[in-house]
């Protein structure tokens, strides 16, 4: 199972206390390298996969390459301020910024190269 940054369950709480469905994916997408942590959806319907970080934390080649060929919307969350911004784009609707945002090239193929060593 993947770990869990240590603000996952703060993270999981917040979306809920705003109404949200919140599905926690780790150790479901174990066998797709990258996968984000949550699928959080709204009343709505609007849903996003969501890469649960902490502080600094940055995003690993694998996330990068996940994101560069998911057609859907993926957000990386902090904090519970970040989740109130998520959440609000979900209801209005409004478009989101591709997590990969300059690192996917032609056709979804990512540009990302192993900077840490880590997957």
């Amino acid at each position: 199972a993947k770990r869990a940054d240590g603000n996952h369950t703060e993270i999981m709480n917040a979306f809920r206390a705003l109404g949200c469905s919140v599905a926690d994916l780790r150790g479901a997408c174990d066998t797709e390298p990258g996968c984000p942590d949550l699928l959080v959806a709204t009343f709505g319907g609007n849903s996003a996969l969501i890469e649960v970080k902490k502080g600094n934390g940055k995003l690993r080649d694998s996330q990068i390459r996940f994101a560069c060929n998911w057609l859907g919307r993926i957000e990386t969350v902090r904090s519970v301020e970040d989740v109130e911004a998520v959440e609000k784009k979900l209801r209005s609707n409004e478009q989101a910024h591709h997590l990969a945002e300059g690192k996917c090239g032609a056709a979804g193929s990512c540009t990302a190269t192993a900077k840490d060593g880590k997957e």
